[in-house]
């Protein structure tokens, strides 16, 4: 009877051991996972020579990990920047439980962006910036609920916005600049409350209303529109391009020959010009015979400084009903054009004064036409 039960028990703890191997097999540890992410990468520089099993470092204290202070220790965030990395970016990634943050920006990654990221949960910062990604914006993108930093510039991303990126109601920085994005831009702002950055310059193709929602993101610091061609106002005759770079250089602001890098100051600088255009009905370079050199800049600074000037800077077709807009109006655009960066306002406070104005305007106009059609009953 002993022997049987000896032999039950050892075969009982056979069966335990075997399990027990089956289960630790079937998941592997996060240094395993992390030299899986390796072996799909292309490492011109070595600068993962510190990723091996080999050695007696601690994958926490691997080039670029960060891990998480508290037990259980597990791999918390990757920062491989401008390492000249390339190759595939592996989908064991998302294997790593607790990981929330993935740089890769500054390399020269040449892929899609991988439908196997959306699998990484917990992400709060993805920066695949300035790679070679291409193709479209995948709609799983949604799946990654945790979002807080999105930024895909600088690559050669194309297509539509998709409308699944306004399920990411956390996100506070979105930085799609500088890539071939098309299209009309989809109205998905009004759900992402939170969010503080908006970066949708340098895409030419992008051919879209500026989205009103936009307007009512109490949060947003920081708007770049520059060098896309966004219209300012919907109405056909005013089919104004935002675009920075156009057949005139008075819609570059005055520090743009120091720095040409993209700023939203030089954005609501060449804002202030486009709105110039609409409240005057003139080119950038009025054709009049005293002012023909001028440039619209020039030549509304030098009208505001004389008697009735700004009676001659307001298109007459429109300033004699609505007299006290246009001067509304006109004011904003002066603020956008200050010669100081510092002083101009920011794009939100831009479009939210331009709304605040349409709406009084509307609200007039029906006023107005209500009073009529009585009188005339």
């Amino acid at each position: 009877m002993a022997t049987t039960f000896c032999t039950y028990l050892i075969f009982l703890l056979s069966f335990t051991f075997t399990i027990f191997n089956l289960s630790s097999s079937s998941s592997p540890s996060e240094s395993d996972i992390l030299l899986s992410f390796k072996a799909s990468i292309q490492d011109s520089k070595n600068a993962l020579s510190t990723w091996s099993n080999t050695s007696s470092n601690h994958y926490c204290n691997w080039f670029g990990i960060s891990c998480s202070t508290t037990k259980p220790i597990s791999v918390t965030s990757i920062n491989l920047q401008s390492l000249n990395l390339s190759g595939d970016i592996s989908s064991s990634i998302c294997d790593l439980p607790k990981l929330s943050y993935l740089n890769l920006a500054d390399n020269v990654f040449n892929e899609p962006i991988p439908l196997h990221l959306s699998q990484c949960s917990f992400l709060e910062t993805l920066n695949l910036s300035n790679n070679l990604i291409w193709g479209t914006i995948p709609s799983q993108i949604s799946q990654l609920g945790s979002l807080k930093v999105l930024d895909l510039s600088r690559n050669h991303i194309e297509g539509n916005i998709p409308e699944s990126l306004g399920a990411l109601k956390n996100l506070q920085v979105l930085n799609m600049g500088s890539n071939l994005l098309s299209r009309d831009v989809p109205a998905i702002f009004g759900n992402l409350t939170k969010l503080e950055v908006l970066d949708l310059s340098q895409n030419p193709y992008l051919v879209s209303e500026i989205p009103k929602d936009i307007g009512e993101l109490g949060s947003l610091k920081q708007l770049l529109l520059q060098s896309s061609s966004f219209q300012v106002l919907g109405e056909a005759a005013f089919k104004s391009s935002l675009d920075s770079e156009g057949e005139s250089s008075c819609y570059n602001a005055p520090e743009y020959g120091y720095n040409k890098k993209p700023s939203e100051q030089l954005d609501v600088y060449s804002f202030g010009v486009v709105l110039l255009e609409l409240v005057s009905g003139k080119q950038a370079y009025p054709k009049e015979e005293n002012d023909e050199s001028l440039d619209i800049v020039k030549w509304v600074r030098r009208k505001v400084n004389i008697t009735n000037g700004v009676q001659q800077i307001l298109d007459p077709r429109i300033s004699h009903t609505f007299h006290h807009e246009m001067i509304e109006a006109l004011n904003i655009a002066l603020s956008c054009i200050s010669v100081v960066p510092q002083k101009r306002p920011s794009m939100v406070d831009v479009v939210r004064d331009l709304q605040s104005l349409e709406s009084r305007t509307c609200i007039a106009n029906l006023k107005d036409t209500s009073e009529e059609q009585s009188i005339s009953m």
